[in-house]
């Protein structure tokens, strides 16, 4: 079950604090998650609320947000990605006038709390005057979430619906429902979510920014008659004979879906990569004679949405298909030539000479000069010697220059950039500070060490300030001759860098691509479910190509979500076209969602950007600076 976390009172003042991590204590490893803090005070303050949150084996997030903690309970939403069996995850709390410790969770006495274990397979985030989905289960994709929210919890950021498959509003209080947690919940769909709306019956504000995109005009609401024989296959009570409904006007290019058993159709559009469904009943209020059909209706309904749940493993995070793919754009931009190390050669051959410094030569001196007594003060001294000198080499052989090196990730579809991911890496010739900036809308954490499960071994944290708009990493520490690996998400709607008019025909893919960036794009791949087109053209900014390629098939039947394990030899295999599925897997929610559109007939079009700018940026002006960038377009293939 979900874990249970006591509230902790402060020694130093009357202050109380009290941590959810996830959706009633539920998360999903690797995805961001709200992280509830709540807060009361004996006297109005501002304070620094930080939170420790190790998010894999060797690494953690320390987060840093100012808050008011007035005399009235308040409850904050920070965000991280939560790792398995985090431990501990520490939150504290600081006068932000003194610096003085006013709280801490949990207690210094119990580190060894019950954090909860469970890996969740789907998620579903409700909200609205009615909860909805109470007890579904979706079959294949191991255990289902569903957790209801009201209205003030709901996130205000894209970020914070990261680890939610689904999320239903049901008859919402659209006054209640604000402005930015409408924009975020269409960032959030835009890349990849689901949003499944049943507006009730009241009229829906033509200003609120889920009216602009909604599939469907709404219409007066009316009462449909079920048959005999819809209740029996339905199973439900003869009382749902009248089925309040409220009337969908279609919208073009938008989908009419079925409910299971015949019940008035749904109405679907695409919105990005994900999808915006309207609901013509309160499925709410439907009391079926067993669970089983309870089951079963939500499970066909999904199905008609999402597909199939596949291989629920690869699908939801238990093989780190994510992880894998941050390590390869690792791979892609780590080709750092001369970087500086003390090998296993250097050491012994240091121990050595001490040994034989401290030992032999140092007893034979002393004792043809009589002063044998005095071994004890040589050793210190040499040990000393020859520690001072390693650390002096050590400052005057920096091994080459500071290098820095991104990689964008960059997603578009229906015509619009929709999310871009950066991974960025640090080597450090030198023991420093190092500052690294960005876009403010952008969520940073550092690049999983290998899994997902973190156990109280020691981290290297990343102190990062966060706000409602994104969590920007802090002046670093690096030790010289050492690495950081670093990678920051964003949701964007920004206008599109392709446009393309293609489709299949006779195992080729022909049409035009024209490059509406100012950028040149290089190393075009074409994808389709059965195989790739490769390009050779370089389609300079603001120019077309004409695209007559063949189809070459795929080499072997992998299951489409999972992102291989590779790691690359050398750049120039790094940089190959058949690479950009495997870094594109970077996204979880992403990569599901672009495959489910590959399956219906999509063509991928990657390509690597050429030359590109970045504002990552390092505040370091001799920085060897190498940034570059890929993109994915999901292409709508031409009739």
């Amino acid at each position: 079950g979900p874990a249970q976390y006591p509230k902790a009172p402060s020694a130093q003042s009357n202050t109380t604090r009290d941590v959810e991590p996830g959706y009633d204590g539920r998360f999903r490893a690797g995805r961001w998650s709200p992280v509830f803090v709540e807060v009361q005070s004996d006297r109005p303050r501002t304070a620094i609320l930080e939170i420790r949150v190790p998010n894999a084996s060797s690494s953690a997030i320390v987060i840093r947000q100012a808050i008011g903690v007035g005399t009235a309970k308040q409850k904050y939403a920070l965000y991280a990605p939560l790792a398995m069996f985090y431990d501990p995850l520490r939150a504290t709390l600081i006068d932000a006038e003194t610096g003085k410790l006013i709280a801490e969770w949990p207690p210094r006495d119990r580190d060894e709390l019950d954090r909860g274990g469970e890996q969740i397979g789907f998620m579903i985030v409700t909200a609205g005057n009615s909860p909805m989905l109470q007890g579904f289960r979706r079959n294949g994709v191991g255990t289902t979430i569903v957790s209801h929210q009201r209205y003030p919890l709901l996130p205000i950021t894209p970020i914070g619906y990261d680890a939610a498959d689904v999320v239903a509003l049901n008859n919402p209080d659209w006054s209640r429902l604000s402005v930015d947690q409408q924009h975020a919940l269409i960032a959030w769909a835009r890349a990849g979510g689901t949003i499944l709306i049943y507006p009730g019956v009241d009229i829906l504000p033509a200003e609120a920014p889920l009216a602009q995109v909604m599939p469907a005009d709404l219409g007066p609401s009316t009462v449909e008659k079920l048959t005999a024989d819809q209740l029996r296959r339905l199973r439900l009570p003869e009382r749902f004979s009248s089925l309040g409904v409220r009337k969908l006007m279609p919208r073009p290019g938008t989908t009419s879906v079925d409910l299971p058993q015949g019940l008035p159709k749904m109405v679907v559009g695409r919105l990005g990569l994900g999808q915006i469904v309207v609901l013509p009943i309160d499925t709410s209020t439907l009391q079926f004679n067993d669970g089983a059909m309870f089951q079963q209706f939500w499970n066909d309904a999904l199905i008609a949405l999402l597909g199939e749940p596949g291989n629920a493993g690869a699908q939801y995070g238990y093989y780190d298909a994510d992880v894998a793919a941050a390590h390869a754009a690792l791979d892609r931009i780590g080709d750092i030539p001369n970087t500086g190390s003390f090998g296993f050669g250097y050491i012994a051959l240091t121990i050595g000479a001490l040994m034989l410094i401290v030992g032999p030569i140092d007893w034979f001196v002393l004792r043809k000069l009589g002063l044998q007594p005095w071994t004890w003060v040589t050793t210190l001294g040499w040990i000393g010697v020859v520690t001072c000198a390693a650390l002096y080499a050590g400052q005057l052989l920096r091994s080459g220059d500071l290098h820095f090196r991104t990689l964008r990730i960059v997603e578009q579809a229906q015509g619009r950039l929709v999310a871009m991911d950066d991974v960025a890496l640090i080597y450090a010739p030198r023991s420093a500070r190092y500052d690294v900036s960005s876009d403010p809308i952008s969520w940073w954490e550092p690049v999983p060490s290998g899994h997902r499960y973190s156990g109280g071994s020691l981290t290297i944290p990343l102190r990062a300030n966060q706000t409602y708009r994104g969590n920007l990493p802090d002046s670093m520490w690096i030790d010289v001759w050492n690495w950081r690996f670093l990678r920051g998400r964003r949701a964007v709607d920004q206008a599109g860098m392709v446009e393309a008019s293609l489709k299949v025909a006779d195992n080729r893919i022909v049409g035009t691509i024209r490059n509406l960036s100012d950028r040149p794009l290089s190393h075009i791949s074409l994808n389709i479910k059965a195989g790739a087109a490769t390009i050779d053209n370089t389609i300079a900014p603001g120019t077309s190509i004409n695209v007559d390629s063949p189809i070459a098939p795929a080499t072997e039947q992998a299951d489409a979500n999972v992102a291989p394990r590779v790691f690359y030899r050398s750049t120039s295999e790094a940089a190959s076209p058949a690479a950009y599925p495997t870094l594109f897997a970077i996204a979880p929610a992403r990569r599901i969602a672009a495959n489910r559109l590959l399956d219906a007939g999509a063509i991928h079009l990657y390509a690597t950007i050429e030359n590109p700018s970045s504002d990552v940026t390092i505040a370091n002006p001799n920085a060897v600076t190498q940034h570059t960038a890929i993109l994915r377009a999901v292409i709508e293939p031409s009739p």
